[in-house]
């Protein structure tokens, strides 16, 4: 058998594969995309256990970022430590803060 030949129906069956895989990767992707965006700006409208891990989450990153400068500060103040401690420390704060962030009104039907 020659390599430039090529069987049809393998190809075919290829190519309605790979036109399934797009279209069910596109639809997930468009589906997906939005639950990226509360993250940092926060979910007004997260249910309560949500809420829960985003405040558990954010005591540990600021946890660790004040471990960090506690770390820095006392070994002879090294500032690259000490530097590298303030961006855990404030996505922990951040996290805290979109914890606590109020529910909007939903409207009455």
């Amino acid at each position: 058998m020659n390599e430039d030949e090529k069987h049809p129906e393998h190809e075919k069956e290829i190519e309605r594969f790979l036109e399934e895989q797009s279209v069910a990767a596109r639809a997930d992707m468009l589906l997906g995309s939005h639950s990226i965006d509360p993250l940092f700006v926060g979910n007004p409208d997260a249910p309560a256990i949500q809420r829960v891990g985003a405040f558990v989450l954010g005591a540990f990153f600021a946890l660790f970022g004040a471990g960090l400068l506690s770390i820095g500060l006392e070994q002879k103040h090294d500032w690259a430590v000490v530097i590298f401690s303030i961006v855990p420390f404030l996505v922990g704060l951040l996290m805290i803060r979109n914890a606590f962030k109020k529910r909007k009104a939903k409207p009455s039907i």
